[in-house]
Protein backbone atom coordinates (compact mmCIF):
# COMPACT_ATOMS: atom_id res chain seq x y z
CA UNK A 1 0.00 0.00 0.00
CA UNK A 2 1.31 3.47 -0.88
CA UNK A 3 2.33 5.73 1.96
CA UNK A 4 2.22 9.47 2.32
CA UNK A 5 5.37 11.25 3.38
CA UNK A 6 8.68 12.49 1.98
CA UNK A 7 10.43 9.93 -0.24
CA UNK A 8 13.32 10.17 -2.70
CA UNK A 9 13.42 8.58 -6.10
CA UNK A 10 16.35 6.07 -6.27
CA UNK A 11 16.90 7.02 -9.89
CA UNK A 12 16.58 10.81 -10.18
CA UNK A 13 16.46 11.59 -6.45
CA UNK A 14 13.40 13.75 -6.88
CA UNK A 15 11.38 14.25 -3.71
CA UNK A 16 7.99 12.43 -3.87
CA UNK A 17 5.13 12.83 -1.40
CA UNK A 18 4.19 9.15 -1.52
CA UNK A 19 5.57 5.74 -2.40
CA UNK A 20 4.78 4.27 -5.77
CA UNK A 21 6.05 5.68 -9.06
CA UNK A 22 8.17 8.80 -9.26
CA UNK A 23 6.11 11.62 -10.72
CA UNK A 24 9.16 12.84 -12.69
CA UNK A 25 10.90 9.75 -14.10
CA UNK A 26 8.41 6.98 -13.31
CA UNK A 27 10.83 4.79 -11.31
CA UNK A 28 9.49 2.83 -8.36
CA UNK A 29 9.76 4.80 -5.10
CA UNK A 30 9.86 2.57 -2.03
CA UNK A 31 9.54 3.28 1.66
CA UNK A 32 13.18 3.99 2.63
CA UNK A 33 14.90 5.34 5.64
CA UNK A 34 15.24 9.14 5.95
CA UNK A 35 19.01 8.87 5.47
CA UNK A 36 18.31 8.44 1.77
CA UNK A 37 18.10 12.23 1.72
CA UNK A 38 21.88 12.26 1.78
CA UNK A 39 22.04 10.95 -1.77
CA UNK A 40 22.67 14.16 -3.61
CA UNK A 41 21.83 17.74 -3.06
CA UNK A 42 18.31 19.03 -3.79
CA UNK A 43 16.98 22.49 -4.06
CA UNK A 44 13.76 23.66 -2.54
CA UNK A 45 11.74 22.33 -5.48
CA UNK A 46 13.04 18.78 -5.12
CA UNK A 47 15.27 18.92 -8.20
CA UNK A 48 18.23 16.59 -8.22
CA UNK A 49 21.69 17.99 -9.06
CA UNK A 50 23.36 14.63 -9.63
CA UNK A 51 23.46 12.66 -12.84
CA UNK A 52 20.60 10.15 -12.57
CA UNK A 53 21.53 6.49 -12.99
CA UNK A 54 20.13 4.49 -15.90
CA UNK A 55 16.80 2.81 -15.05
CA UNK A 56 14.07 1.04 -17.03
CA UNK A 57 10.83 2.95 -17.51
CA UNK A 58 8.11 1.41 -15.31
CA UNK A 59 4.65 2.45 -14.13
CA UNK A 60 2.92 0.65 -11.27
CA UNK A 61 -0.64 1.78 -11.76
CA UNK A 62 -2.02 -0.74 -9.26
CA UNK A 63 0.07 0.82 -6.54
CA UNK A 64 -1.38 4.22 -7.32
CA UNK A 65 -4.94 2.88 -7.27
CA UNK A 66 -4.32 1.21 -3.94
CA UNK A 67 -3.04 4.58 -2.73
CA UNK A 68 -6.30 6.23 -3.71
CA UNK A 69 -8.22 3.65 -1.69
CA UNK A 70 -6.05 4.10 1.42
CA UNK A 71 -7.62 7.35 2.54
CA UNK A 72 -7.91 11.08 1.75
CA UNK A 73 -5.09 12.56 -0.26
CA UNK A 74 -3.66 16.01 -0.73
CA UNK A 75 -4.29 17.96 -3.92
CA UNK A 76 -0.69 17.37 -4.96
CA UNK A 77 -1.04 13.64 -4.42
CA UNK A 78 -4.20 13.54 -6.50
CA UNK A 79 -2.42 15.49 -9.24
CA UNK A 80 0.45 12.97 -9.25
CA UNK A 81 -1.94 10.02 -9.49
CA UNK A 82 -3.78 11.67 -12.37
CA UNK A 83 -0.53 12.32 -14.22
CA UNK A 84 0.46 8.68 -13.91
CA UNK A 85 -2.98 7.54 -15.09
CA UNK A 86 -2.71 9.76 -18.15
CA UNK A 87 0.70 8.29 -18.90
CA UNK A 88 -0.78 4.78 -18.73
CA UNK A 89 -3.60 5.83 -21.05
CA UNK A 90 -1.08 7.17 -23.55
CA UNK A 91 0.71 3.81 -23.55
CA UNK A 92 -2.58 1.99 -24.04
CA UNK A 93 -3.37 4.13 -27.09
CA UNK A 94 0.10 3.48 -28.51
CA UNK A 95 -0.64 -0.26 -28.30
CA UNK A 96 -3.90 0.12 -30.26
CA UNK A 97 -6.31 0.55 -27.39
CA UNK A 98 -7.21 4.10 -28.29
CA UNK A 99 -9.76 3.29 -31.00
CA UNK A 100 -13.00 5.12 -30.54
CA UNK A 101 -16.11 2.93 -30.24
CA UNK A 102 -18.75 3.14 -32.92
CA UNK A 103 -21.55 5.50 -32.02
CA UNK A 104 -24.72 3.73 -31.01
CA UNK A 105 -26.89 6.77 -31.63
CA UNK A 106 -29.64 6.09 -34.18
CA UNK A 107 -29.35 7.72 -37.59
CA UNK A 108 -31.33 10.91 -38.09
CA UNK A 109 -34.93 10.46 -39.14
CA UNK A 110 -35.14 11.14 -42.87
CA UNK A 111 -38.61 9.68 -43.44
CA UNK A 112 -40.17 13.12 -43.60
CA UNK A 113 -39.78 14.58 -47.07
CA UNK A 114 -38.72 18.16 -47.50
CA UNK A 115 -41.30 20.50 -49.09
CA UNK A 116 -39.33 20.64 -52.31
CA UNK A 117 -39.31 16.82 -52.52
CA UNK A 118 -43.06 16.69 -51.97
CA UNK A 119 -43.60 19.27 -54.72
CA UNK A 120 -41.28 17.43 -57.13
CA UNK A 121 -43.16 14.17 -56.47
CA UNK A 122 -46.52 15.86 -57.07
CA UNK A 123 -45.33 17.62 -60.24
CA UNK A 124 -44.12 14.33 -61.72
CA UNK A 125 -47.42 12.63 -60.91
CA UNK A 126 -49.48 15.51 -62.33
CA UNK A 127 -47.55 15.49 -65.61
CA UNK A 128 -48.35 11.79 -66.18
CA UNK A 129 -51.94 12.16 -64.96
CA UNK A 130 -52.71 14.99 -67.38
CA UNK A 131 -51.02 13.48 -70.42
CA UNK A 132 -51.80 9.78 -70.03
CA UNK A 133 -54.79 9.77 -67.67
CA UNK A 134 -56.82 12.64 -69.08
CA UNK A 135 -56.98 14.19 -65.61
CA UNK A 136 -57.10 17.81 -64.61
CA UNK A 137 -54.10 19.06 -62.67
CA UNK A 138 -55.83 19.93 -59.38
CA UNK A 139 -56.65 17.23 -56.84
CA UNK A 140 -59.94 17.36 -54.90
CA UNK A 141 -59.85 18.52 -51.29
CA UNK A 142 -58.32 15.86 -49.06
CA UNK A 143 -56.42 14.10 -51.86
CA UNK A 144 -52.68 14.30 -52.61
CA UNK A 145 -50.58 13.37 -55.63
CA UNK A 146 -47.96 10.61 -55.34
CA UNK A 147 -44.99 9.70 -57.53
CA UNK A 148 -45.33 5.90 -57.88
CA UNK A 149 -42.60 5.26 -60.45
CA UNK A 150 -40.63 3.21 -57.90
CA UNK A 151 -43.59 0.80 -57.60
CA UNK A 152 -44.18 0.26 -61.31
CA UNK A 153 -40.67 0.44 -62.78
CA UNK A 154 -40.71 0.93 -66.55
CA UNK A 155 -44.48 1.43 -66.67
CA UNK A 156 -45.48 5.11 -66.31
CA UNK A 157 -47.77 5.62 -63.34
CA UNK A 158 -49.06 8.08 -60.77
CA UNK A 159 -50.92 7.81 -57.50
CA UNK A 160 -53.49 9.66 -55.42
CA UNK A 161 -54.00 9.22 -51.67
CA UNK A 162 -56.54 10.36 -49.10
CA UNK A 163 -56.27 9.83 -45.36
CA UNK A 164 -59.83 11.12 -45.01
CA UNK A 165 -61.17 8.34 -47.25
CA UNK A 166 -58.42 5.91 -46.14
CA UNK A 167 -57.39 4.77 -49.58
CA UNK A 168 -54.54 4.91 -52.03
CA UNK A 169 -55.17 4.69 -55.76
CA UNK A 170 -52.55 3.60 -58.27
CA UNK A 171 -52.96 4.53 -61.95
CA UNK A 172 -50.75 2.52 -64.33
CA UNK A 173 -50.42 3.36 -68.02
CA UNK A 174 -50.82 0.11 -69.97
CA UNK A 175 -49.21 -0.30 -73.39
CA UNK A 176 -52.38 -1.75 -74.92
CA UNK A 177 -56.15 -1.62 -74.41
CA UNK A 178 -56.59 -5.30 -73.54
CA UNK A 179 -57.49 -4.62 -69.86
CA UNK A 180 -60.58 -2.64 -70.95
CA UNK A 181 -62.13 -5.49 -72.91
CA UNK A 182 -60.68 -8.33 -70.78
CA UNK A 183 -60.41 -6.98 -67.24
CA UNK A 184 -60.58 -10.55 -65.89
CA UNK A 185 -56.97 -11.03 -66.98
CA UNK A 186 -55.90 -8.66 -64.18
CA UNK A 187 -58.23 -9.89 -61.47
CA UNK A 188 -56.65 -13.21 -60.58
CA UNK A 189 -53.15 -11.84 -60.20
CA UNK A 190 -53.58 -8.13 -59.54
CA UNK A 191 -50.45 -6.33 -60.84
CA UNK A 192 -48.22 -4.31 -58.52
CA UNK A 193 -49.79 -5.79 -55.38
CA UNK A 194 -48.91 -8.57 -52.92
CA UNK A 195 -52.34 -10.19 -53.25
CA UNK A 196 -52.56 -13.97 -53.32
CA UNK A 197 -54.70 -15.26 -56.21
CA UNK A 198 -58.26 -15.90 -54.96
CA UNK A 199 -59.78 -19.38 -55.17
CA UNK A 200 -62.28 -18.00 -57.66
CA UNK A 201 -63.43 -14.61 -58.83
CA UNK A 202 -67.01 -15.49 -57.99
CA UNK A 203 -66.21 -15.92 -54.30
CA UNK A 204 -63.87 -12.89 -54.29
CA UNK A 205 -66.34 -10.56 -56.03
CA UNK A 206 -68.05 -7.89 -53.95
CA UNK A 207 -69.36 -5.70 -56.78
CA UNK A 208 -68.67 -4.85 -60.41
CA UNK A 209 -69.91 -2.55 -63.15
CA UNK A 210 -68.98 -0.25 -65.99
CA UNK A 211 -69.37 3.35 -67.01
CA UNK A 212 -67.89 5.89 -69.40
CA UNK A 213 -64.59 7.68 -68.90
CA UNK A 214 -62.96 9.69 -71.65
CA UNK A 215 -63.41 8.15 -75.06
CA UNK A 216 -64.76 4.76 -74.00
CA UNK A 217 -65.89 2.27 -71.40
CA UNK A 218 -64.62 2.13 -67.85
CA UNK A 219 -64.98 -1.41 -66.49
CA UNK A 220 -64.37 -2.04 -62.81
CA UNK A 221 -64.40 -4.86 -60.27
CA UNK A 222 -64.42 -4.79 -56.46
CA UNK A 223 -63.11 -7.92 -54.76
CA UNK A 224 -61.76 -9.35 -51.53
CA UNK A 225 -58.07 -10.23 -51.63
CA UNK A 226 -55.59 -11.66 -49.14
CA UNK A 227 -52.50 -9.47 -48.75
CA UNK A 228 -49.48 -11.69 -48.11
CA UNK A 229 -47.44 -8.86 -46.58
CA UNK A 230 -49.90 -7.89 -43.84
CA UNK A 231 -51.52 -11.35 -43.76
CA UNK A 232 -54.97 -9.77 -43.88
CA UNK A 233 -58.01 -9.67 -46.13
CA UNK A 234 -58.73 -6.36 -47.81
CA UNK A 235 -61.07 -4.95 -50.42
CA UNK A 236 -59.61 -3.72 -53.70
CA UNK A 237 -61.03 -1.78 -56.64
CA UNK A 238 -59.60 -2.74 -60.06
CA UNK A 239 -60.64 -1.05 -63.30
CA UNK A 240 -59.47 0.16 -66.72
CA UNK A 241 -60.41 2.91 -69.17
CA UNK A 242 -58.90 4.23 -72.44
CA UNK A 243 -56.02 6.68 -72.20
CA UNK A 244 -55.99 9.90 -74.23
CA UNK A 245 -52.90 8.41 -75.88
CA UNK A 246 -54.21 6.12 -78.60
CA UNK A 247 -53.54 2.42 -78.07
CA UNK A 248 -53.00 2.73 -74.31
CA UNK A 249 -55.19 2.08 -71.27
CA UNK A 250 -55.21 3.35 -67.71
CA UNK A 251 -55.37 0.55 -65.14
CA UNK A 252 -56.74 1.63 -61.75
CA UNK A 253 -55.95 -0.23 -58.50
CA UNK A 254 -57.38 1.17 -55.25
CA UNK A 255 -56.86 -0.35 -51.81
CA UNK A 256 -57.02 0.75 -48.14
CA UNK A 257 -54.29 3.16 -47.09
CA UNK A 258 -54.29 2.00 -43.45
CA UNK A 259 -55.69 -1.45 -42.71
CA UNK A 260 -55.89 -0.75 -38.99
CA UNK A 261 -58.11 2.29 -39.57
CA UNK A 262 -60.39 0.65 -42.13
CA UNK A 263 -63.87 -0.55 -41.28
CA UNK A 264 -64.19 -4.33 -41.58
CA UNK A 265 -66.76 -6.81 -42.84
CA UNK A 266 -66.71 -10.57 -42.59
CA UNK A 267 -65.90 -12.33 -45.85
CA UNK A 268 -67.45 -15.64 -47.04
CA UNK A 269 -64.36 -17.41 -45.69
CA UNK A 270 -65.05 -16.01 -42.22
CA UNK A 271 -62.07 -13.64 -42.24
CA UNK A 272 -62.68 -9.92 -41.58
CA UNK A 273 -62.06 -7.79 -44.66
CA UNK A 274 -60.77 -4.21 -44.53
CA UNK A 275 -63.15 -2.15 -46.65
CA UNK A 276 -62.63 0.80 -48.97
CA UNK A 277 -65.17 3.40 -50.05
CA UNK A 278 -65.05 2.34 -53.67
CA UNK A 279 -67.92 4.66 -54.59
CA UNK A 280 -65.59 7.52 -53.79
CA UNK A 281 -62.91 5.89 -55.97
CA UNK A 282 -65.33 5.91 -58.90
CA UNK A 283 -66.34 9.48 -58.11
CA UNK A 284 -62.66 10.54 -57.99
CA UNK A 285 -62.03 9.17 -61.48
CA UNK A 286 -65.21 10.69 -62.92
CA UNK A 287 -64.38 14.07 -61.39
CA UNK A 288 -60.73 14.17 -62.41
CA UNK A 289 -61.49 13.04 -65.99
CA UNK A 290 -64.71 15.04 -66.43
CA UNK A 291 -63.26 17.38 -69.08
CA UNK A 292 -61.73 14.41 -70.94
CA UNK A 293 -65.09 12.61 -70.90
CA UNK A 294 -67.04 15.69 -71.97
CA UNK A 295 -64.66 16.28 -74.86
CA UNK A 296 -65.53 12.87 -76.36
CA UNK A 297 -69.25 12.88 -75.51
CA UNK A 298 -70.49 13.15 -79.10
CA UNK A 299 -67.68 11.40 -80.91
CA UNK A 300 -67.28 8.45 -78.51
CA UNK A 301 -67.19 5.12 -80.35
CA UNK A 302 -68.20 6.69 -83.64
CA UNK A 303 -71.40 8.60 -82.86
CA UNK A 304 -74.01 9.79 -80.41
CA UNK A 305 -76.04 7.53 -78.12
CA UNK A 306 -79.00 7.79 -80.48
CA UNK A 307 -76.89 6.77 -83.48
CA UNK A 308 -75.46 3.76 -81.61
CA UNK A 309 -78.64 2.46 -79.95
CA UNK A 310 -81.47 3.80 -82.06
CA UNK A 311 -83.04 5.15 -78.86
CA UNK A 312 -83.66 8.84 -78.11
CA UNK A 313 -81.12 10.39 -75.80
CA UNK A 314 -81.91 10.49 -72.09
CA UNK A 315 -82.46 14.25 -72.18
CA UNK A 316 -85.69 13.72 -74.18
CA UNK A 317 -87.34 11.88 -71.28
CA UNK A 318 -89.70 14.01 -69.19
CA UNK A 319 -87.81 15.75 -66.42
CA UNK A 320 -88.89 15.18 -62.83
CA UNK A 321 -91.01 17.86 -61.24
CA UNK A 322 -90.04 19.70 -58.08
CA UNK A 323 -92.64 17.73 -56.12
CA UNK A 324 -91.21 14.41 -57.35
CA UNK A 325 -87.71 15.44 -56.33
CA UNK A 326 -88.93 16.61 -52.91
CA UNK A 327 -90.74 13.33 -52.29
CA UNK A 328 -87.62 11.41 -53.28
CA UNK A 329 -85.46 13.52 -50.97
CA UNK A 330 -87.68 12.61 -48.03
CA UNK A 331 -87.46 8.91 -48.93
CA UNK A 332 -83.67 8.98 -48.91
CA UNK A 333 -83.54 10.97 -45.70
CA UNK A 334 -85.78 8.49 -43.89
CA UNK A 335 -83.92 5.43 -45.14
CA UNK A 336 -80.49 6.70 -44.10
CA UNK A 337 -81.81 7.89 -40.73
CA UNK A 338 -83.15 4.40 -40.04
CA UNK A 339 -79.71 2.85 -40.69
CA UNK A 340 -77.56 5.39 -38.84
CA UNK A 341 -76.31 4.40 -35.40
CA UNK A 342 -73.76 6.94 -34.14
CA UNK A 343 -71.07 5.68 -31.76
CA UNK A 344 -71.35 6.46 -28.07
CA UNK A 345 -70.06 9.85 -26.93
CA UNK A 346 -70.39 11.35 -30.45
CA UNK A 347 -73.85 12.85 -30.09
CA UNK A 348 -72.60 16.41 -30.74
CA UNK A 349 -70.61 15.71 -33.93
CA UNK A 350 -71.63 16.96 -37.39
CA UNK A 351 -70.66 15.64 -40.82
CA UNK A 352 -71.89 16.50 -44.33
CA UNK A 353 -71.65 13.97 -47.17
CA UNK A 354 -72.41 14.53 -50.86
CA UNK A 355 -73.95 11.56 -52.67
CA UNK A 356 -75.14 11.04 -56.25
CA UNK A 357 -77.90 8.51 -57.04
CA UNK A 358 -78.70 7.27 -60.55
CA UNK A 359 -82.00 6.12 -62.01
CA UNK A 360 -81.31 2.56 -60.89
CA UNK A 361 -80.95 3.64 -57.27
CA UNK A 362 -77.18 3.06 -57.19
CA UNK A 363 -74.71 5.41 -55.55
CA UNK A 364 -72.50 6.89 -58.25
CA UNK A 365 -70.46 9.06 -55.88
CA UNK A 366 -70.04 9.61 -52.18
CA UNK A 367 -67.76 12.29 -50.74
CA UNK A 368 -67.34 13.85 -47.32
CA UNK A 369 -67.73 17.59 -47.82
CA UNK A 370 -67.35 18.61 -44.17
CA UNK A 371 -65.83 16.00 -41.82
CA UNK A 372 -66.78 16.04 -38.16
CA UNK A 373 -63.24 15.57 -36.93
CA UNK A 374 -64.15 12.24 -35.32
CA UNK A 375 -63.34 9.35 -37.65
CA UNK A 376 -65.62 6.83 -35.91
CA UNK A 377 -68.62 9.14 -36.33
CA UNK A 378 -67.88 9.80 -40.02
CA UNK A 379 -67.31 6.10 -40.76
CA UNK A 380 -70.57 5.13 -39.07
CA UNK A 381 -72.45 7.65 -41.23
CA UNK A 382 -70.78 6.50 -44.45
CA UNK A 383 -71.63 2.91 -43.55
CA UNK A 384 -75.28 3.86 -43.01
CA UNK A 385 -75.37 5.46 -46.47
CA UNK A 386 -73.63 2.52 -48.19
CA UNK A 387 -75.76 -0.19 -46.61
CA UNK A 388 -78.94 1.51 -47.83
CA UNK A 389 -78.10 0.68 -51.44
CA UNK A 390 -79.93 0.06 -53.69
CA UNK A 391 -82.15 3.06 -53.09
CA UNK A 392 -85.38 3.84 -54.94
CA UNK A 393 -84.77 4.96 -58.52
CA UNK A 394 -83.81 8.61 -58.64
CA UNK A 395 -86.11 10.97 -60.60
CA UNK A 396 -84.83 11.84 -64.06
CA UNK A 397 -82.90 15.10 -64.29
CA UNK A 398 -80.54 16.65 -66.79
CA UNK A 399 -77.59 15.10 -64.97
CA UNK A 400 -76.57 11.46 -64.77
CA UNK A 401 -77.37 11.48 -61.07
CA UNK A 402 -79.45 13.29 -58.50
CA UNK A 403 -77.04 14.89 -56.03
CA UNK A 404 -77.99 15.27 -52.37
CA UNK A 405 -76.20 16.74 -49.36
CA UNK A 406 -76.78 14.42 -46.42
CA UNK A 407 -76.08 15.86 -42.98
CA UNK A 408 -75.71 13.97 -39.69
CA UNK A 409 -75.71 16.09 -36.56
CA UNK A 410 -75.72 13.85 -33.54
CA UNK A 411 -78.61 11.46 -34.16
CA UNK A 412 -80.39 13.82 -36.55
CA UNK A 413 -80.19 13.15 -40.31
CA UNK A 414 -81.31 15.56 -43.03
CA UNK A 415 -81.09 15.58 -46.84
CA UNK A 416 -81.01 18.57 -49.18
CA UNK A 417 -80.66 18.77 -52.93
CA UNK A 418 -77.20 19.88 -54.02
Amino acid sequence: MSKIGRYFCPQCHTVNVMTGNCFKCGALVEDRAPEDEEHGDHDDHGSCHQEPPTHHYHIDTDSQLRGVQSGPLSKKAMFLIGAAALTGLALLMMMGGGQQPQSSAPPPNTSQKAPEEVKASADKAIAIAVRYGGFKDTAPDGWTWQDTSAETGASPSFGMESTRHNQKVLFVIWDNVTPIAQLDLLLTKVPFTDYAPPESLDTAKFDQGEGIVGSGKFKWFVGRYFGTKEQKMEMAFIGAYPSPIEGKAVVVIARPLDLEQAATQESPSGQPTALIDYKTTSWLIDTMASAYTAEHATSREGGTDQEKTGQPPAEQKPLATADQIEAYRKQIEAKIKGSFKPPADTKKEKVIVLIGLDEAGKILKMEIKEPSGTDSFDEAFLKAISTGEPYPAAPHTKKDSLDLRITAEGTKVSAERE
